[in-house]
């Protein structure tokens, strides 16, 4: 797929660049003593949760809110750890309301479960980063047959655009790829709101 040895060459040192963050640690980001471990991680929290309530979209909510009201089913979508933690807890709360509500973290099933969706039901994707390819196809299936498609995700990402009723929010995320996410809070704080709304 490249497009001579130079594009190889490339193609290489980024992929190792990416591959090495996972291999050694970054000796910039240290190590926390364990009497700071849960203040950095509230901190962290607390950050993203005041960035969520400074982008709040009402507009947006009230809109997803409507949609799940009129849904016959809702299926929640999530790839990954802090993603398909949440579609997990987004369909519990939302059958405990009494719709038919399922959550998908296999990108296959999702693929499959998106093309048996029609109009009247509801896909509802939640992506940490908006460019997961299973979900984004996912969005696009449900939307092709004619189901309505609903996302939490960052801004100006494929996933925001390719979904009907975008939820956006930006969570600064920390440098350390092994640290979890803080958007999985804000993620489920708007879960959360749009059960209290519904």
């Amino acid at each position: 797929g490249c497009e001579g040895f130079p594009d190889f060459k490339l193609r290489l040192a980024q992929n190792l660049a990416v591959s090495a963050q996972y291999l050694q640690p970054d000796p910039a980001l240290g190590t926390l003593a364990s009497d700071r471990v849960i203040d950095h991680e509230v901190d962290a929290m607390v950050v993203g949760v005041n960035t969520l309530k400074s982008e709040d979209d009402v507009a947006a909510l009230d809109a997803v809110r409507d949609a799940i009201l009129n849904a016959r089913q809702i299926v929640f979508a999530g790839i990954g750890g802090g993603s398909s933690m949440v579609a997990q807890e987004a369909a519990n709360r939302f059958f405990r309301l009494g719709f038919p509500a399922v959550s998908v973290s296999d990108s296959y099933i999702l693929q499959m479960r998106a093309a048996t969706l029609s109009k009247g039901d509801l896909l509802f994707a939640i992506s940490a980063s908006g460019e997961a390819d299973a979900v984004i196809g996912a969005s696009d299936i449900a939307s092709g047959y004619g189901a309505t498609s609903v996302c939490v995700t960052k801004p100006h990402t494929r996933l925001a655009a390719a979904s009907s009723l975008p939820i956006l929010v930006s969570i600064p995320e920390d440098p350390d790829i092994f640290k979890p996410t803080a958007s999985r809070y804000a993620h489920l704080i708007v879960v959360d709101a749009l059960a209290t709304a519904v």
